[in-house]
This record gives C-alpha cells, sequence and structure tokens, in this order.
C-alpha cells in the first residue's frame, strides 16, 4: 500500500511547521540516534494532545528522552491503569510493523497496546493506522532476534483505534497484556562487558551486543541508564580539546570570550588577579526556547596543575537558568565525575575541582534531550 493510501478508519493528523523544521537539526550523538530523537519528539508532541482528547490523564514516561538517546523507538504513553506506545516510522508501505522487545518482554517497560505511526515529513502530517495488543504481539508476532523486534503483518492489526477507545471504555478489565517475565540482577562482570561496547560501538548495535536481561535491567535503573547515555556519547579527540595551559599564556580558542560579553557583572561579581576567566555561549536550541546559557571556566594556577571551577550562567536579559539544567565533569574515559543541577530561580551552577598537567576531561551541559559537550586538556 502507497502512502497515499486512504483507508478511512485512519487517523490523520497534521504536522506544525516548526516541527518539521526542527528535524533537521543535529545533536551530539549518532545520525540514527538523532534521526530517532527527532521523529519520535515530533510524533510525540503532536500525537500527545490528540490522544488526551479520549485520555485526559494521558502523559509520557518520565524517562522517555532517556530512552531515545539510548536508541529504543516508540512513545510510551501512560493513562490510569494502562499503558500504550505509539511507534513511528517513515516507511512509504504499510506492510507491517516492528515492535521492539523491550516494549515487550521489561518488566518497567511492558505496554498494553501498540499503534502504528506513519510519518511523512515532506506532506508535513502522520496517521495512526493500526492497533494491536501485548498479548497478540507475543502471540502472533514474529520474533527477530537479530534487530530484537516483533514483527506483525499489516493484517494482524486492527486499522481502527476504536479497539483502544472501546475497550478502555467499556471493558477495562479485559485482558491485554500477556505475562512478562521478571529480569535477575546482572553480575559484575556482565556490567562492564555493558559499558565497554557501550564505549566502543555506536548505539544501536551496542545494545544488540548485550544480553537482553542486562539491557533491560539498564534501561529500568535510573543509574546505570544515565551511566549508559554518558558512555554511548562520542568523545573529542585530544586535538580537539581545549588546552588550558595555554590559557594560563592568555591563548585562547575561537568563541571564548570574555565574561562581561556574556554574563551580567552582578551575577559574577569579583576575582582574583591570578584567575583566569573566559566564557562561551552554549546554545540547547528548542529546549531552551531559542535562549542560551554560558559556560564559564576559571582556572588558576598550582604547582602540579590547575585549580578550575566550571559555571553555567544565563545570557542576555535572563538572570535565572532554566530547572533541571546539567552540568556534568566526566573523566577521559566517560564516567561522572561530578553532576550539578540546577533548581528552579538558581541564578548560578558551578563546580570546582583540582586537575594535575595531562589530565583530560569532559565538560557537559544539557536540559532534556539537547547537549553540549567541550573537551579540555591542563
Amino acid at each position: 500500500m502507497s502512502l497515499y493510501d486512504l483507508t478511512p478508519d485512519h487517523v490523520w493528523l497534521e504536522l506544525p511547521e516548526p516541527l518539521i523544521l526542527s528535524n533537521e537539526t543535529t545533536g551530539p550523538l549518532s545520525p540514527q540516534i538523532d534521526d530517532l530523537m527527532a521523529l519520535n519528539q515530533i510524533c510525540e508532541t503532536v500525537v500527545l494532545p490528540y490522544f488526551r482528547e479520549y485520555f485526559p490523564n494521558a502523559k509520557g514516561l518520565d524517562l522517555q528522552q532517556d530512552l531515545w538517546q539510548l536508541g529504543l523507538n516508540g512513545i510510551g504513553i501512560e493513562s490510569d491503569n494502562f499503558r500504550f506506545v505509539c511507534l513511528p516510522s517513515r516507511a512509504w508501505d504499510l506492510d507491517g510493523v516492528q515492535v521492539p522487545q523491550e516494549w515487550v518482554n521489561s518488566p518497567n517497560l511492558a505496554a498494553d497496546y501498540f499503534v502504528a505511526v506513519q510519518v511523512d515529513l515532506e506532506e508535513g502530517r502522520l496517521r495512526l493506522w493500526g492497533v494491536t495488543t501485548h498479548k497478540t504481539v507475543k502471540k502472533k508476532g514474529q520474533f527477530i532476534p537479530r534487530n530484537r523486534t516483533y514483527r506483525l503483518e499489516r493484517e494482524q492489526l486492527t486499522e481502527t483505534l476504536n479497539l483502544l477507545w472501546l475497550q478502555q471504555k467499556y471493558f477495562p478489565e479485559t485482558q491485554v497484556r500477556d505475562g512478562v517475565s521478571a529480569l535477575t540482577a546482572p553480575h559484575l562482570d556482565e556490567l562492564t562487558h555493558a559499558w565497554d561496547l557501550l564505549r566502543e560501538t555506536p548505539l544501536p548495535f551496542a545494545a544488540r551486543h548485550i544480553s537482553f536481561n542486562t539491557w533491560a535491567s539498564i534501561l529500568g535503573n535510573q543509574q546505570w541508564r544515565r551511566h549508559a547515555i554518558t558512555l554511548s556519547q562520542p568523545q573529542p579527540s585530544v586535538s580537539q580539546a581545549i588546552q588550558l595551559s595555554q590559557w594560563l599564556n592568555h591563548q585562547f580558542e575561537q568563541g571564548w570570550q570574555a565574561i562581561n560579553e556574556l554574563i551580567a557583572p552582578q551575577l559574577v561579581g569579583a576575582f582574583m588577579d591570578t584567575q583566569i576567566k573566559r566564557a562561551k555561549l552554549i546554545d540547547l536550541g528548542v529546549e531552551l526556547g531559542g535562549c542560551q546559557v554560558s559556560l564559564m571556566m576559571t582556572i588558576s594556577a598550582m604547582e602540579s596543575g590547575i585549580n578550575l571551577q566550571a559555571s553555567v550562567y544565563p545570557t542576555g536579559e535572563r538572570l535565572t537558568l532554566p530547572p533541571d539544567l546539567h552540568l556534568k565533569i566526566l573523566t577521559d574515559s566517560g564516567d561522572v565525575f561530578k553532576e550539578v543541577i540546577s533548581r528552579s530561580d538558581d541564578e548560578f551552577i558551578r563546580y570546582r575541582f583540582d586537575a594535575s598537567t595531562g589530565d583530560r576531561f569532559t565538560i557537559q551541559v544539557s536540559l532534556g534531550t539537547a547537549s553540549v559537550s567541550e573537551a579540555f586538556q591542563v
């Protein structure tokens, strides 16, 4: 069937133009993960208000952004006592749908219903064209081990969303979810193997070489999940790292400006003559509503290295940071050394630490799905 199959039971929704344009932006991850995140973000923004017309309490999963960064396709939506997942695809033919194993076999993520979504960015619209249940996926879906998905053909789906509306309204007691086995706690060597794969192999390929039990356990544990995200992000090469030793000689890389050019003086305050301070604009795009923040680095020389302070400030007329802005200091191996998170009405966030000659580290500023990283070497 072609993209212009006008089956009357299908639901068509328009895509606002700013959303379509946002799909053209690139992020710090692999192109495949960037595309997946953009497609899912567009889909969530459009379908969630639609579903709220039928289920007023519908909301997206709190861990949704993390799952996209780790390569999991699908928008998880919860309403009252059930969960459904929209599965966006840009495929032209409506010949079937692929359901990631995580949405089926993970106790923390398993959904009751799955909705197939076709997204057409060129025409500026998407359509909800099929729905099925967890039980149907488990009983009739073809499991494909190489990409860990269950495949259902078009004729195995119900091409009207009435199944979802009516069943939840009139027959909420109907059992639509099949049994899901509990996970076992992964051994330390299994986690170590997973961390090594995530450092060395891009997502989503790395996940397919980690046992499903270990991978699902990582997705269900916030600390492990965030660590996996950090490890999977590409690390800048040594040649790209900012050489802080040159700052002591007042030699600065392009983009690093005097602090009074970016940050309101009343926010920064006085500092000692022995300190060197430079700031750089950090653009987090749509996550900040088009606004920007500044990353400020303060350094002073010591006998065996330097003392550093990483700070994030608002720029322009803003005097406070948005809440839940993350400032991370990452080790050379990608591990999180320290993380600071902004609260409502914070004027800045900062962290001070010492570094020895030769040390390499990365400063990462993030909000939601957007992040910017700067690599440094002492």
